[in-house]
């Protein structure tokens, strides 16, 4: 992958700390829910990442050095 990975958590929660500088109701709403997403694609983000570490406890060593590469990807490393 050639995007920049975005830190869907921190970007979460710095949405939500932001919260309390809006003075609508309407505009935190939204912030919220778009938090919400960002929060629900960590949570993907970190499933996906935990699938490939059990796919690579049945493999052996060669094949686990390319599954290696997408568990770094996959957590920015």
């Amino acid at each position: 992958m050639s995007a920049e990975r975005i830190d869907h958590a921190a970007t979460a929660e710095a949405m939500l700390n932001g919260i309390g500088s809006l003075s609508n109701v309407f505009q935190a709403e939204r912030v919220i829910a778009m938090a919400q997403v960002h929060a629900t694609l960590a949570v993907a983000e970190e499933q996906h990442n935990a699938n490939l570490i059990a796919y690579v406890a049945k493999w052996t060593d060669d094949e686990v050095l390319d599954i290696d590469a997408m568990i770094r990807e996959g957590l920015g490393l």
